[in-house]
């Protein structure tokens, strides 16, 4: 496993332990797209930027060697010139890099300039560096399988993966990324799970008439929705879920024995499952 971490305030660097017992590597990233888009990180994670001057600086400044500093860039437009730059600033103090190339354009091919600036970066990257393709609006379209089949020959390390073909909140939640990331040969695949890349400011006063828990099922590559009122009205409708196994994982064995229906704990029951369900290939 390699956790990937995105920062969006100092101490989350103090609470890396969990990540570090499970993973191979910590990949640790500053992200950039958050600051770009109405979100509940855009203020905190702006201000992150502007502190230190830039993402590089503050990798240098406040993350651990024995992390691998996730290079990204800005989200809207794609220019991937900055990963180029940021991954030059950082190549001398890092072993191990990891460059996240998000495709935001499902509906048209990269272009020429990209292709032109992604080539050279591929001739830089190490054999130890990871190489992330992050499908940025979760739609799979023919010009985006195309681009993907493109980067997989551009860069050839050992360790690439495909993010993100999978949005639980979509109304036909199918979780492509295991199937993308075999297609074009890539040795790993990751998302959010069933949580959100944008999360809502809870100060803009939007209220939703209904809550949902979002449930993942094994082996299907979907998810169930569980509805009510309230966050706790939709726990006690996702208690009531016909297969839940006991012995699947110690998420389904709380939810077999537990009579608590608030938020936090069933997300951590459903993160715990869907986890579970992933490293065991139950996609």
């Amino acid at each position: 496993m390699l956790p990937l971490v995105e920062v969006t305030d100092e101490d989350d660097l103090n609470a890396l332990r969990a990540y570090r017992e499970v993973g191979e590597a910590v990949m640790i990233e500053l992200p950039r797209y958050l600051s770009e888009q109405e979100n509940k990180y855009q203020e905190p994670v702006s201000e992150l930027i502007e502190n230190y001057g830039s993402i590089a600086e503050f990798y240098q400044r406040k993350v651990d060697s024995k992390y691998v500093p996730v290079v990204s860039g800005s989200n809207s437009p794609v220019d991937y010139s900055e990963h180029l730059s940021m991954y030059r600033d950082l190549r001398e103090d890092f072993n191990r890099l990891a460059v996240r190339l998000i495709l935001r354009r499902p509906s048209e091919l990269l272009t020429g300039l990209q292709r032109d600036t992604l080539e050279e970066l591929g001739t830089e990257v190490r054999h130890e560096d990871i190489l992330l393709f992050d499908i940025g609006d979760n739609s799979i379209t023919d010009p985006l399988l195309e681009d993907l089949e493109y980067l997989s020959e551009v860069f050839e390390t050992p360790t690439t993966a495909v993010l993100n073909a999978f949005d639980a909140y979509n109304e036909r939640p199918n979780n492509q990324s295991p199937h993308l990331a075999e297609d074009i040969g890539a040795s790993a695949f990751g998302d959010f799970g069933i949580n959100k890349r944008f999360k809502p400011n809870p100060d803009d006063g939007f209220v939703p008439p209904s809550v949902k828990h979002r449930h993942y099922v094994p082996n299907q590559s979907t998810v169930e929705v569980f509805k009510g009122d309230t966050f706790e009205e939709a726990a006690e409708s996702l208690s009531d879920w016909s297969e839940w196994d006991a012995s699947h994982c110690e998420g389904c064995h709380r939810a077999a024995s537990t009579n608590n229906y608030d938020v936090n704990t069933w997300v951590q029951i459903r993160m715990e499952h869907y986890f579970r369900s992933i490293l065991r290939d139950e996609i």
